[in-house]
């Protein structure tokens, strides 16, 4: 199976309804909601307006709380998003920034 198509990323921060904005753009059907977050990334690919394909990319979003289980955690928290956005904006064509309310990281 070849996916083809423009990669669409969506990024922000977490909790302010990435999931959402793809699954209303796409009509799709990727797990969302308070009780559901996304790990890591998420990739689905797309046929939308009669023809037009794309890759979505679905991130967890930064500056997620952090579970304490050790001195590293929020220094593995850190370095995790780091990567992911890294990755995703090297892989992306296009992005969508979802931005739910201003606050001083947005």
């Amino acid at each position: 199976m070849s996916w083809e198509g423009a990669t669409v990323a969506v990024t922000g921060l977490y909790d302010k309804g990435k999931t959402f904005v793809l699954n209303s753009l796409t009509s799709s059907n990727l797990p969302s909601g308070k009780k559901v977050t996304t790990k890591g990334i998420s990739f689905k690919h797309v046929n939308v307006d009669n023809g037009t394909k794309l890759i979505l990319v679905d991130t967890a979003g930064t500056y997620s709380p952090v579970k304490i289980e050790n001195e590293f955690s929020i220094i593995d928290k850190e370095a995790t998003e780091t990567f992911i956005s890294d990755l995703v904006f090297d892989i992306a064509d296009y992005f969508l920034c979802v931005v739910n309310d201003f606050t001083s990281l947005d």
